[in-house]
This record gives C-alpha cells, structure tokens and sequence, in this order.
C-alpha cells in the first residue's frame, strides 16, 4: 500500500491482537517488545498496545520539525523517500506535516519506553524531543554523534543498555567477556530463547 496510506502504528497494533489470538504456526505470542528507529521510532512509540518499546532517534513534533533547519525541509525528505522507492499517500503526507498522523496518547509509555537519541541530530529536532521527554517522563540515553542514530550505528554500550532494558541481560553477560561489535553473535542467541522474533527495517535508512 501506499506509504502513509494509514498510520503505520494502527497495522502493527492489529498486528500484535493477530498474533495473540491466532498465533503463527502453532505459536501464540504474548509478549511484544518494539524496536523502532528514525521515522519507525515515531511509529513504535504511538502503538498503544506493545509491553515495551525502544525508539532510537525519533521524530514527536512532524508540524515543527524543519523550523529553522534549511539542510532538511520536508521537499529534500519526499525527495529521498520517492528515490528509495516509496509511493507516498498525499492525504498521508499532509497529515504527517500537520503534525496529526501520531498521537503519543499512551499514558503508560513513561512505563514501557526508552528512548535513545543524538543529542546533535539536527534531523529530528533534539530541543523538541527533549521537551516531549520531561512531558512524559520518558526514560532516555543520549549520545554525541556526528550521525542520525538508527539500529545499525547505535554504540555497543547503548546496544547493551537496550538488552538489559528488555531483560535479555543473560545473553549479553555470555559475550560480554570476549565480544566487541558482534551483534549479529548476540542476536542470534536471543533468537534461540524466544517463540518468535520479527525484524523490520526503513528501506529509506538501509536498516
């Protein structure tokens, strides 16, 4: 479907109620931990019923995003994503501009939430992300960077905050002794010890 043809957080909300009630494959799923970076970290923290959620880099206030930033504009975005690939819903981009397509309303993230960020992202405003982190009493790490934060760039020691945050601890304490940037070693381990694991990536960011 087009992108942003809906809000992407309402199809992955169905998504979970699927997955607890049908299951896959004889599998029933009950517990959902989202992982979501850059416009999916905007995404992940408007899915009302995920038990925990972290949001690396993400975007909360579409409506003034590129105030005072000449580098990124909404023009040089559409830009990308059209050269990426992306078929673009016109009513949906509107929405996204207008600030209206998230709502953030869960009043448990301040709970299940961590949010990771660049302190230096001029990508995704960090002053009003900050803001919207005190409003909700968000838990969050920072980082310096010269780069957008995203999954595949995150520091090894913030990768290992992630884990411990989704109590996947033990898998990090058995490499910890001789691993450096073996990540794809610990996620493999973690796949062994759980029913199911669904990655999803932003084709428009290379995850």
């Amino acid at each position: 479907i087009s992108f942003l043809s809906q809000n992407p957080a309402n199809l992955i909300s169905e998504l979970i109620i699927f997955l607890r009630i049908n299951g896959i494959q004889e599998i029933y799923l009950n517990t959902f931990f989202l992982i979501g970076s850059s416009f999916g970290g905007s995404v992940v923290l408007d899915v009302k019923n995920a038990d925990k959620i972290i949001a690396i880099s993400p975007v909360i206030d579409y409506k003034n995003l590129y105030k005072k930033n000449h580098r990124h504009n909404y023009e040089t975005l559409k830009d990308h994503l059209l050269k990426s690939g992306y078929k673009i819903s016109r009513n949906g981009w509107d929405q996204l501009k207008k600030g209206k397509l998230f709502t953030f309303s869960d009043k448990s993230l301040k709970k299940k939430a961590l949010v990771i960020y660049n302190k230096n992202d001029a990508e995704i405003n960090p002053a009003l992300l900050k803001r919207f982190l005190r409003l909700k009493k968000i838990r969050s790490i920072s980082a310096c960077s010269d780069k957008h934060l995203s999954f595949k760039n995150i520091p090894l020691d913030i990768f290992i905050a992630i884990l411990e945050r989704l109590e996947e601890f033990d898998s990090v304490y058995r490499y910890n002794n001789d691993m450096i940037n073996d990540f794809e070693k610990i996620i493999y381990e973690i796949m062994d010890d759980q029913s199911a694991i669904i990655l999803t990536g932003s084709l428009a960011s290379g995850n």
